[in-house]
């Protein structure tokens, strides 16, 4: 129970992270939400996924999350991600 409040605690924070870094692009009213698919739906490249990595280290305060370890598969980069994958990988990270 104390893991999924802190998972969605996380999702807020990715959720408001990502609505801040998007607010001036054109994304035909996309909702952002635990759902999200940050390239697909958000429209994020790879300098748009490390602005957001840093803002979400910044926020938490907790620099050095291994996000090459979601982002990196096998060699290569993943191809999307949703906002609720990012927010449970980050709780793995910090709650281990």
């Amino acid at each position: 129970m104390k893991i999924l409040k802190l998972q969605n605690q996380v999702e807020k924070l990715i959720i408001d992270v990502v609505s801040e870094l998007t607010s001036d692009w054109d994304l035909d009213d996309v909702r952002i939400a635990a759902d999200t698919l940050l390239c697909a739906d958000a429209g994020f490249e790879s300098l748009d996924i490390v602005q957001l990595v840093v803002l979400i280290e910044k926020n938490l305060n907790n620099p050095g999350i291994p996000f090459e370890q979601l982002f990196m598969q096998d060699g290569s980069y993943m191809d999307d991600v949703t906002i609720s994958q990012l927010a449970a990988f980050i709780v793995s990270k910090t709650t281990s």
